[in-house]
């Protein structure tokens, strides 16, 4: 499988994840399916390129801090949080918090 990154809905992930409004619009139907190691993979490969593109940093070294990223916040998403994702394509309030707390403790810059 291509990972969803290109979807609107990791995409949406990863932008809102310091957010304080809630995107409109309905999410992308992949969301609907992704498991806890789907949402952590998409999220480190957005998350990678994400940084070096707002950072001018190359892939490898982007990527240990967009690992360290993506594993925090998926592993601390509870089976709630993993639905609410599901339904609604972005991360809730919860894990939102979560995600900002691992870009700061994985060193990765904050989205721009």
């Amino acid at each position: 499988m291509k990972f969803a990154i290109r979807t609107a809905a990791l995409i949406v992930m990863m932008a809102c994840a310091g957010c304080n409004t809630v995107p409109e619009g309905q999410p992308d139907a992949s969301a609907k399916t992704m498991d806890r190691n789907a949402i952590r993979d998409a999220a480190k490969e957005f998350c990678v390129r994400r940084v070096v593109k707002e950072n001018n940093m190359s892939m490898e070294a982007a990527s240990n801090g967009c690992g360290c990223y993506a594993n925090r916040t998926a592993s601390q998403m509870s089976r709630q949080d993993i639905t609410d994702f599901r339904d609604k394509g972005y991360f809730n309030d919860a894990t939102a918090k979560r995600a900002m707390l691992a870009l700061e403790l994985c060193n990765v810059p904050k989205p721009n």
